[in-house]
């Protein structure tokens, strides 16, 4: 069980990083943070790590949208128009179905030079959020 949890805390920590590199005014994906940790198919355990932050923290999870652009996290920032607000006051625009501009935003984050880590964390994430 030791190992797993350390497994799990890095994992979370090297999520933090990389949602840390994102350029203000871009947005990145769950499953592209997931794709360059080299955890494809965890995009889901992106979410939950970046579920875990608690009020106050340095990580900008307000950068971090669905695959189709879709605020999935918004739930997070309080009243729903939280999340698009600080997109928007970055400069990031929105499609008219609500949906960030992906074209426009969106930033794929380099592959992790640790490359591709086992974390262990067993079955695969089928469902991108």
């Amino acid at each position: 069980m030791r190992g797993e949890v350390r497994r799990t805390v890095i994992f979370h920590q090297r999520v933090y990083a990389m949602v840390r590199a994102i350029p203000e005014g871009k947005v990145t994906t769950y499953g592209d943070i997931a794709l360059s940790l080299g955890a494809p198919r965890h995009a889901r355990q992106v979410g939950y790590a970046l579920a875990t932050l608690h009020e106050g923290n340095d990580v900008p999870a307000h950068r971090v949208v669905n695959r189709s652009g879709v605020l999935t996290g918004a739930w997070a920032f309080g009243p729903p128009d939280m999340m698009r607000g600080l997109l928007e006051a970055e400069g990031v625009t929105f499609l008219p179905d609500g949906r960030v501009n992906l074209r426009a935003h969106l930033h794929i984050p380099p592959e992790e030079p640790l490359g591709p880590v086992d974390y262990g964390m067993g079955g695969a994430d089928a469902d991108e959020q």
